[in-house]
């Protein structure tokens, strides 16, 4: 396999200003509140209960009709949306559907529940895909059965990074148990949301290790092509596989080729590094006419991409016949996320990948 076989892809791939008044109305709309951190128009908050035991950490931000809302991590990593007004009135011991995306990825359903007369909060179920999106987002819009409340998520990729360190600083500080399971059984090991990009290095270093359970599910990555092709679902398959140790990649066929998607964490070398890496033991395994095409990195706010194409002109992988490869791999809080496509059978087929250009210019968008 041209894909994940390979060892040298090691490591793989997230309003209005806030016035100072209005921080301190956030800070003070919940009990035991503490001021974490300021980024941008985010602003971040610790919280206890009525024992001082940490519960959560939340990143809040506002949109221009001075409607609030949190990112909210709690201390068994579980992720909810809170949304907080100074001037609502909201109903006790009931809840309400509501539905919520980010840009344009897949619309999450969940119930809004009341905390206090001002705030309400959902439980989101999908907290590393839900988590991922918020970081890597312009807009995220939630529907009630009256408004949309849409907010913008500029400088989200920093608030969010800040926000699992103020979670993971505050959760240690209260332990008084460190070698036993936390909260009922829970291990803070196996948050529903991403670790940080240092946590994610210390455990890959060396960069083989597939991730056991990828922040991207096999439907999203399937979206993802669908997004990227235009193409209708049902042109579309996408299939999880398993690697020798174990660790999860997918496998996936468009009607403009076939290629396959996997994760690493980020061990010690650079993004292009690794590229560079995966393209020489490409070339190691191309019997004869090999050539590479790099192409200039992308630095952005929202990650970072290494992309290329390498062509071999007798490939093991197309019964010796020539074969054009392209790679996009995107760099983000310590995850590496690696899409190959392949094309092959003939000469001039093997210099056409429309779908691997594709995925690099999305790519491309995402990062910035």
């Amino acid at each position: 396999m041209r894909g994940i076989s390979s060892p040298g892809l090691s490591a793989v791939m997230g309003a209005a200003l806030i016035g100072a008044g209005l921080i301190a109305s956030v800070g003070s709309a919940r009990a035991g509140s503490t001021s974490e951190f300021t980024v941008g128009n985010w602003s971040g908050y610790s919280y206890t209960d009525d024992k001082n035991r940490f519960t959560d950490c939340a990143a809040w931000t506002a949109n221009q009709d001075n409607l609030n809302l949190g990112v909210d991590v709690t201390s068994e990593w579980k992720l909810q949306l809170w949304l907080y007004r100074k001037d609502w009135h909201l109903p006790q011991d009931t809840d309400y559907p509501v539905s919520y995306w980010v840009d344009r990825n897949q619309v999450h359903s969940g119930r809004v529940k009341f905390y206090n007369d001002e705030n309400a909060f959902i439980d989101v179920d999908d907290g590393n895909g839900v988590f991922e999106e918020l970081k890597a987002g312009s807009q995220v819009t939630i529907r009630t059965y009256k408004y949309d409340y849409i907010f913008d998520l500029g400088g989200s990729r920093a608030a969010l990074g800040k926000l699992i360190d103020c979670v993971d600083r505050n959760a240690k500080a209260t332990d008084s148990n460190p070698f036993g399971p936390d909260n009922g059984g829970q291990q803070s090991q196996q948050p529903d949301v991403p670790q940080t990009g240092q946590q994610a290095s210390q455990q890959g270093e060396g960069g083989n290790d597939l991730l056991s359970n990828p922040t991207m599910s096999v439907d999203e990555v399937k979206n993802f092509i669908v997004e990227v092709t235009g193409a209708k679902p049902s042109m579309i398959t996408a299939t999880a596989e398993k690697d020798k140790s174990g660790g999860q990649y997918y496998t996936f066929k468009t009607p403009l080729g076939e290629g396959q998607f996997w994760q690493r964490k980020v061990g010690s070398a650079s993004l292009q590094e690794m590229a560079d890496s995966y393209v020489a033991k490409y070339k190691e395994d191309c019997k004869s006419g090999f050539e590479d095409n790099p192409n200039k990195p992308v630095d952005g706010d929202h990650g970072h991409l290494a992309s290329g194409t390498a062509a071999c002109a007798q490939s093991p992988y197309q019964k010796d016949g020539p074969e054009f490869i392209s790679y996009s791999i995107v760099e983000n809080d310590g995850v590496l996320s690696y899409y190959l496509t392949y094309t092959g059978g003939n000469a001039a087929k093997a210099k056409s990948d429309s779908l691997g250009r594709l995925i690099e210019k999305r790519y491309e968008d995402l990062v910035k």
